[in-house]
Formats: structure tokens, C-alpha cells, sequence
């Protein structure tokens, strides 16, 4: 992944201009959530794989249901929040990093 760009790079975007640099920020930050995106998906199948022993077949249909899930996102059938809200109906406990921590009252 991505943290830094290199010195060559700085000097060929150095000189552009606002269109130019907001053309290539965006590609740039395209690069990096795909990144992200390809190493939680290699992540997934690794733990599927070696901690649940899922073969090949059951992480595929593992992964399709996950791409339809964001498809289904993309296409705004159905929230995050929703999905979250969901599952924690069902007793599973999720923490997301856009929801505030809120402190618990001190105990007296």
C-alpha cells in the first residue's frame, strides 16, 4: 500500500495545475482504497481458509455474497448502518470506527 509518494513523483506533479492535481488525487485515492479494498478481501479468504478450513468453493460463494452485499451498497438497496444495526440484532457486537466512543458514567 501506498503511505508516501516518491520524489519523482512530486516533481512531475509539483507543476500542475489545480485541474491536473485534482485528476490525480483522485486516481491517487482510487489506488489506495483499492488497495485496501484487494488486502481485507486476501485477508478474509486467509482467515476462512486457516481458521474456519473453507475450501475454494466456499470462499467463492463466500466472496460473491460479499460483492453482491456492495453491490447492493453501491446501489443504496440497503445502508451500512442497516447492515450494522442487523447484526447487532442478532447479538453480534461490531465497532465502527465513524460511530463517537462514548465513555460510561463513573460509577459512585
Amino acid at each position: 500500500m501506498r503511505e508516501v509518494i516518491d520524489r519523482f513523483t512530486y516533481k512531475r506533479i509539483k507543476g500542475y495545475n489545480r485541474e491536473q492535481l485534482n485528476e490525480w488525487l483522485t486516481r491517487f485515492g482510487t489506488e489506495i482504497y483499492n488497495d485496501g479494498c484487494r488486502d481485507a478481501a486476501v485477508a478474509e479468504m486467509l482467515a476462512l481458509r486457516d481458521e474456519f478450513g473453507f475450501g475454494t468453493q466456499r470462499i467463492g460463494r463466500f466472496m460473491e455474497k460479499r460483492d453482491n452485499t456492495i453491490d447492493c451498497i453501491n446501489r443504496r438497496l440497503i445502508s451500512v448502518p442497516e447492515i450494522i444495526d442487523g447484526l447487532r440484532g442478532e447479538g453480534l457486537k461490531i465497532k465502527t470506527d465513524f460511530e463517537p466512543e462514548v465513555p460510561e458514567a463513573p460509577k459512585k
